[in-house]
This record gives C-alpha cells, structure tokens and sequence, in this order.
C-alpha cells in the first residue's frame, strides 16, 4: 500500500491573472507675460495600463489661456480653453456581473485550477463559439472576460470660456462673460458568444452628448477709497442665461446572429432578433438675476450680502402653463468677518499674529430632473412584427416645487508666533427641505413612485485645520498640518405619506439575488441617514446568536446594522526640507461608520477564503471537515479510511425542549455543499443575500496615502544648460492600509440607479498601490 500527496490549491494563482499596472503623464507647458498681454499653452498625455490584463486609458489634453490688455488697460480680454480627448478599448468592470466582471468569477473559482492553464481561454476547433473554462455552470474563463468582453469608449470634452471686462469710469467696470462645456461620448459593449446569461452573445453602443453654455452680464460698482473714508463699498449686479441639452442614444443587439472571431461580428446588423433603440433628448435652463453687496469698514470688518432670483424650466408643469407653476425662486446669503487682531492693534510680533472671526447665513435652491412632468416610452423585445415599448413608471406631483437647503457656519482663523502655528476651526448647520424625492405609490394607480417634495435632513459638524512649524532654520524645517472633520447627517422628518417613518431611498440594493427580504440603504426618521438594513440574528438577551439544529436563526423583520456615516475624518501631512531635499507623507482615515461586504460574504459561503480575519465569527471556512486517508490494496483498488468525522459546534445558544437558552451543542456541516452548511447559512439564504448583521463591520481605516521625496537640482549645476529650474521626485501612493474589514479596501461605495451609495461594497476590484518617478523642468 501506499499513500498519495493531497490536492492543495494554488495559492499564487490570482497573482499570475493580474499585472502590475503603469501610469506615464507628460506635460509640457509654454508661458510668456508681458505688460499687456500673456499667454499660456500647454498638452498634457496620459497613457495607463490598467491591472486587470486588456485595459488601459489613453488621454490628451490641450489648454489653452491668453489674455490682452487694450486701450491704456480699460478693456481686457481673456479666453481660457481646455480640450480633452480620452479614450480606452477595454475599461474592468466590477460588481456581480458574471458576463463581464472578473472579479465575480474569483468568487467561485475552483482554487486547485492554474490560472496559466486557462489562457487558451477558446475551445480548439470552436473559437469565436464556445469559451473553455474549468466547470460550464455560471462561471466564465477570466481570461475571455478581460479579452472578449470589452467596455470600450472614446471621449471628447471642450470647456471654454471668453471674457470682456471694460472699465467705464474710475469706479464703474463691466464684464461680459460667455462659457460652455460640451461632451460628446461613444461607448461600445460587446459579450462573447458562450458567455454566461448571453450565451448568444451581444453588442451595444451608446452615443451620449451633453452640452452646457452659461452667458453672463455683470456690472460692478467700488469706492476707490481715495478720499480716506473708512468705508469701503462694492456693488454688483447680474443676470445669467443657462442652458443644457442632453442627447442619450442606446441601441442594443441582445443576441448576435453570426458567431466568430472576426471584429465585423460585433457590429448592430449582425442581429438574430431585432436591435432595440431607446433614444432621449433632454433640454433644461434655468435664467438668473443676481446681486452682491460688500461692504468693509477700516480693513478689519467685512460685510458681504447676496440675492439670486432663479427661474427653473424643470419646475414648470405643462399641464398648469407658466401661472400655474411653481418654478420661480429666490435665495439670500449674508456673510461678517472681522480680523480681530487688526481691530485691537495687536503687533504682530506678539503671541497672537493673527486672529479673524466669521459668520455666515447662505441658502441655495435646485430644480428637478429634465422632463419630471413628461412621460416617456422605453423600448422592449418586438412582439412578432410589432413593436412594444413601456411607459414611464413615475408620476409627479401637480405642485412639485424647488428644494431648500438653509445653512448657517460660524468660525476662527487663529495664528499664533509670527503664523508658526495656525488654527482654522468652523462649525456649519445645515438643513434641507422640499427635497424632490420619489416614493412608491399604490399599483393600482398604474405608476409604481410619485416625485414630489419632503423630508427635511440637517447636516452639522465641524472642521478643524490645524498646522504649525516646529522648526524652521537655513538647514531644516518641519511643516505638519492636521484636518480633523465631524459630520452627522440625520432624518429629521419624513413625509406624511411614509406612515412606518423609513423610507428606502434604495429599496434592493443587490437586484441579482431575488427571493429573499433584501438588503435596503434606508432614510429613517430622527436616526443618522443612511441605515444599513436587512434581517438580523435572534439574539439572546446577552447578544449571542440562538441556533436551531445548528444553524443560526434570523429575525422575520428587518433591523438596521447602523449608519454607514463616520464618526471622524483625518490626516496629517508631515514635511520635512533638509537643503535641497524635501521628504514628505500623509497618514490619513476615518473612524466609525459601518460597511458591508458583499465579497466577504459570498466567498465565506462559496469557500473560496479561510475566513482568518472576520472579526464578526471566529470561525475557519476549513473548520470540520470531514477527511479519509486513502491506502491502495494488492489490487489497486483504493480503501478510503475515515480519520476525522467533520462538523462544527458554532458559537451562541440554542432553545432546549423545555424552551431555555443553554449553549449550543450541535454539529453540523461547515461548508456549503448542497447549498446547506454552517457558513452557506450564516452570511446568506440561499441565493438572497438578506443577512445584514452577518458581513457588516466597522468601516475604520487609516492608509499611508503619500510619501514623496524630491530633490531640487542647485542652480549652479544647471548654469549653461538652458535650465532654469530642475526636480526630482520619487512618489508611492496608498502604500499601506490597516483596518479590521476582512477581504476588501473600506474606502468603497456601491452604485444603483445612478445613485453612490455609501456602506455597501459588491466584489470591488482589488484597491492598488502606486509608485512613481516625476521629473520637472523649466526653462
């Protein structure tokens, strides 16, 4: 007899999949001033390899800035121009996407597979028709992901504007001011035949064009202060003229009639059932009449006042016509500051070099969404010859009117020893009202959310800045500077119509896993916005999970796991200049919050990690499992000998038949085999991820952002060579991360609907460290 090595996964295998990724920016820059005029031009390229194999960036940007003085400086003319030409042929995708997300498929990987193994990623005989792979359930090679499935775009984006400022008197000037920025994007999508969920293949286009111009008129009034009066006064007023037009065109072969691997394939004629076309053309302005008062008084007390009166095309309900609707809105601001020091004469040479007081009063208002009054029709799979397209599924309200945001700040800007040391400290208030929000309405209405006005949020906090100069001599110095920053953001009301107080700003956070109670990013009414909820763990009174048969119990209503909102924002920059050399580093983070990770959660269950560090279970994926010995008899034949029984008591109790909580004493399977098992059950249901508590945590980290050292070049060296100045820099980004969220980088967000939502994470792609040599001339 005689014993055979056991099947041990490959543990470098996802670092042979990814690259190290490289960044090259260039830039070179021509300026020139003279008494009346000057002029900047200057390209930059950026050229990037990204980590994930077949991805990259390319961009170009041109900018352009001349300015002209004329007739003995009354009259100044100024254009500033940028244009940047951007463009990939494959950007990564994350998320749960199995047809185009390589990350996904590091869910389900089987571990003793080589990732080398896979490049030939087409079976011989079928390329361009069936991909190879491991296993054909739902998983797709990585390599035909990142090779065959390509997000691909090119980009054009002008911003520009055009200036005339004329001076009409001593005290008089007007300035006449034209901008616009104009985005025109084409994005391709193709999906290989043998994807998985396309099997058929696919090919998609998008044409987005998106242009905004702004004209503006100002006149201006000022004292020139000349006649030794201790006031000093600034008038302004204004108009603005904004217009925006979006164009959006989608057309989408969602099946390719024709299979291979020519590019021709992926075209939108090579169709087997039709090409649906939704096409959207939106048009917005909003035109402005505006005015600003400063006044000061001795260079020490400033007053300024602003009036702005907007009126919004978003808000004008065709229906009701112009008298009807509620689309005209002012708003004021006020600000005093007062530099204290100056006030009461203090030296500067004293302790205090510089003290300023500030208060401010502000409000802003916001429109709605282009068209919130209109329907619109989506287009959906021909019915046999006929086309069929579906109807907007959101009403507005008749009396939809502007949301409101009121804000007040009061602050200090302190410095102390000659401004070694600086203190800028503000505390700001914040409440939003009349928010235009959708929420869901009776079906039987035929619309699914109504857009109307609610819900008041007040945000509050304070920022502190803090820098100070311990040493500054010929030789060395040292430059620290600290920002702390405290935010809560809470629900102080809701509308009427939301009776249960909670309203689900996005009420299914991962549509993919269907069947189940969902995971929600919720407003609740007096709690910190943004609640992470979903089902929880029955717990008994001392917080230990309760089991049945083994198996962790969860509760038949949702809970919230908590706010994904910090308790604390920081960093702190360290400089340091010894001669020509400057070392600097910045440590920055946040503290509190909470997070939740879908990747976490889904390679727990699938078993695809140890599970070393969650510190939420204390328990290894590797944990009871059930293990023969294998020995061959004199015929061959194996004899399977059983050397450990498997199975795992979890943590927590269980009800006994007398219906007391004693600890739990049942063994069962650990992993997920049959969609059964300790962990299969723990982090999910099934295929519904709707266990929130299980891969929540808190969201702390602090990263080693930056560290840079740079050396400038001493000017004798560069005598004779045409150089005017020379530096060298060695920079490392993200260089290194501590936090206790087990699997993934913290510093995340989701996207649903449009939305950035914060304190929810889906299989993210891996968070990446940078090192770079910069290296700056002038001339």
């Amino acid at each position: 007899m005689e014993n055979r090595p056991r099947l041990r996964p490959h543990r470098i295998t996802f670092r042979n999949f990814f690259r190290t990724g490289i960044t090259s920016i260039n830039n070179i820059a021509i300026n020139n001033a003279t008494e009346d005029g000057d002029f900047r031009l200057s390209y930059t390229n950026t050229s990037s390899k990204g980590i994930v194999p077949n991805t990259g960036l390319n961009r170009h940007t041109f900018q352009t800035s001349i300015g002209k003085k004329l007739f003995d400086e009354r009259l100044k003319v100024r254009l500033n121009a940028m244009y940047v030409r951007s463009g990939s042929g494959n950007v990564p995708n994350a998320g749960y996407d199995e047809s185009s997300s390589v990350m996904y498929g590091w869910l389900w990987y089987p571990r003793q597979v080589e990732i080398d193994d896979l490049r030939q990623y087409w079976e011989p005989g079928l390329e361009g028709v069936q991909q190879r792979y491991a296993e054909d359930l739902w998983v797709n090679n990585p390599w035909f992901v990142a090779y065959e499935n390509t997000n691909s775009f090119q980009s054009n984006r002008l911003i520009s504007n055009f200036n005339i400022q004329y001076s009409l008197s001593k005290n008089f000037s007007l300035r006449l001011r034209y901008g616009a920025d104009v985005v025109d994007d084409q994005r391709q999508y193709r999906r290989a035949p043998s994807t998985k969920a396309v099997l058929q293949g696919s090919y998609r286009e998008d044409e987005i064009s998106f242009q905004e111009t702004n004209a503006e008129a100002l006149l201006s009034y000022a004292t020139d202060r000349t006649n030794n009066s201790p006031f000093g006064l600034e008038l302004k007023v204004g108009g603005n003229i904004m217009r925006q037009n979006a164009n959006y065109l989608i057309a989408n072969n969602p099946e390719l009639k024709f299979f291979g691997t020519d590019e021709s394939i992926y075209t939108l004629a090579n169709a087997r059932s039709g090409v649906l076309v939704e096409s959207q053309k939106t048009r917005a302005g909003i035109n402005s009449l505006f005015g600003i008062a400063s006044v000061s008084f001795r260079d020490f007390l400033y007053l300024d006042a602003t009036l702005r009166q907007d009126w919004n095309s978003t808000l004008v309900n065709p229906a009701v016509g112009l008298d009807g609707s509620n689309f005209s809105f002012a708003y004021p601001s006020v600000s005093l500051s007062a530099i204290v020091s100056e006030m009461l004469g203090i030296p500067t040479t004293s302790a205090i070099s510089f003290l300023k007081l500030k208060g401010a009063y502000a409000e802003v208002g916001n429109g709605a969404p282009p068209y919130a009054f209109g329907t619109t029709f989506t287009p959906q799979a021909a019915f046999g010859s006929n086309s069929v397209f579906t109807t907007n599924r959101t009403v507005a309200d008749p009396g939809l009117k502007n949301e409101r945001t009121r804000a007040v700040e009061f602050g200090f800007d302190l410095r102390l020893f000659n401004d070694r040391f600086r203190l800028d400290a503000t505390y700001y208030n914040m409440l939003s009202f009349d928010q235009v929000i959708n929420l869901p309405v009776a079906a039987v209405s035929g619309y699914d959310f109504k857009t109307t006005n609610g819900g008041d949020i007040r945000n509050q906090g304070i920022e502190l800045l803090l820098s100070a100069t311990p040493v500054s001599n010929s030789n060395f110095s040292w430059d620290v500077t600290l920002n702390l920053g405290h935010n809560r953001a809470v629900v102080e009301s809701l509308p009427e119509v939301v009776s249960s107080g909670r309203y689900s700003i996005v009420a299914d956070i991962f549509p993919g896993d269907e069947g189940g109670a969902d995971l929600e990013y919720v407003a609740e009414e007096g709690e910190l916005l943004g609640q992470l909820y979903g089902l929880g763990f029955q717990r008994a009174p001392d917080g230990q999970i309760i089991h049945e048969d083994g198996l962790p119990l969860l509760t038949e209503e949702k809970v919230s796991a908590g706010s994904y909102q910090p308790d604390l924002r920081a960093g702190i920059y360290n400089t340091f200049n010894v001669g020509n050399f400057s070392l600097g580093f910045l440590f920055d983070g946040q503290f509190g919050g909470n997070i939740y990770s879908r990747t976490h959660a889904l390679m727990a269950t699938g078993g695809t990690i140890t599970n070393e560090d969650d510190p939420n279970l204390g328990l290894l994926t590797t944990e009871g499992r059930t293990v023969y010995s294998v020995s061959y008899d004199a015929s061959g034949e194996p004899v399977y000998t059983l050397e450990q029984e498997g199975g795992i008591i979890a943590p927590g109790v269980m009800y006994d038949d007398n219906g007391n909580l004693v600890p739990n004493n049942v063994p069962v399977e650990p992993g997920g085999a049959g969609y059964t098992g300790y962990f299969y059950t723990y982090y999910g249901n099934g295929f519904n991820r709707d266990n929130i508590e299980a891969a929540t945590y808190d969201a702390t980290y602090v990263k080693l952002r930056e560290v840079s050292l740079s050396y400038t070049l001493p000017g004798s060296i560069l005598e004779g060579a045409g150089i005017a100045s020379a530096r060298i820099a060695l920079v490392g980004r993200n260089l290194l991360l501590f936090t206790n969220v087990p699997s993934i980088d913290p510093e995340t967000y989701s996207i649903r609907n449009g939305l950035f939502v914060n304190g929810f994470e889906s299989t993210q792609l891996p968070s990446t460290r940078s090192f770079g040599v910069s290296l700056h001339l002038g001339f």
